[in-house]
């Protein structure tokens, strides 16, 4: 994720790291009260999600085991 001249620019979160979607496209996000682009986020595709998926289903076992301390 970084941020440059106030444009805040993020990829996918997965599996503990930051990527690109597979598509290589991105979507522009807007501030409705100027009409400015203030981000730009990957445009994740039904690969990504099943990745996404793949990687929570991995974590899970891990994850519930984990001490609430």
């Amino acid at each position: 994720m970084t941020i440059e001249a106030n444009k805040l620019s993020t990829d996918l979160y997965i599996d503990g790291a930051w990527r690109a979607s597979t598509s290589g496209r991105r979507i522009d996000v807007y501030d409705p009260s100027t009409e400015q682009v203030i981000a730009s986020v990957a445009d994740a595709t039904l690969e990504d999600a099943a990745a996404a998926v793949d990687a929570a289903a991995r974590a899970a076992a891990g994850w519930a085991a984990t001490p609430a301390r």
